[in-house]
């Protein structure tokens, strides 16, 4: 961001330099007697460069740079949500899960005494071979529900990474 903006403010170098020189005293010209053979020059130089930014191109640029990074910012974020609403969504998928399972056992659980009372009345003779086979066969198409109903809460669980129950009794901190 500031190397974007570093173009619309003056550049300043400042630059030293030094050095030292000897001359031969022999030669076809002679030199006088009391003449120093060695010269030292040192310079010291500060040079100052403005571009005027007519047509706004390091100006708009900067804009460009500072946009970017904006829109950078914005989809971090923007990730950041869709996997926070992602992982809700699979937890509580996974609540539902556990929910319906719960309630399917609780209801084979009521149609098994349902039929064992049914076999009681069967052999006491109070119901019929017909009662008895019609009660014992919704139980058993009941049966299979909650193996389903496992097998989706296990698919729940791997597609979110592992048990989200897990990773929402952790406490989260948001990071900015």
């Amino acid at each position: 961001m500031l190397l974007a903006q570093s173009h619309l403010y003056p550049s300043l170098n400042l630059g030293a330099d030094a050095s030292r020189n000897r001359m031969t005293l022999v030669g076809s010209q002679p030199l006088p007697a009391d003449f120093n053979p060695t010269n030292s020059d040192y310079r010291v130089g500060l040079r100052a460069s403005y571009e005027l930014d007519l047509w706004g191109r390091y100006r708009h640029g900067a804009n460009a740079a500072r946009s970017e990074l904006l829109a950078t910012e914005y989809a971090r974020a923007t990730v950041r949500t869709a996997v926070a609403a992602e992982s809700a969504r699979a937890y509580f998928g996974l609540l539902a899960a556990d929910a319906e399972l719960a309630l399917l056992r609780d209801t084979l659980k009521s149609r098994e005494q349902t039929l064992a009372l049914q076999n009681d009345l069967y052999q006491a003779g109070i119901i019929g071979d017909y009662d008895l086979q019609r009660g014992a066969g919704g139980t058993r198409r009941r049966h299979g529900q909650p193996r389903g109903c496992r097998t989706r809460g296990r698919y729940l669980r791997i597609g979110a990474g592992g048990d989200p129950r897990a990773f929402a009794a952790r406490s989260i901190r948001r990071q900015d």
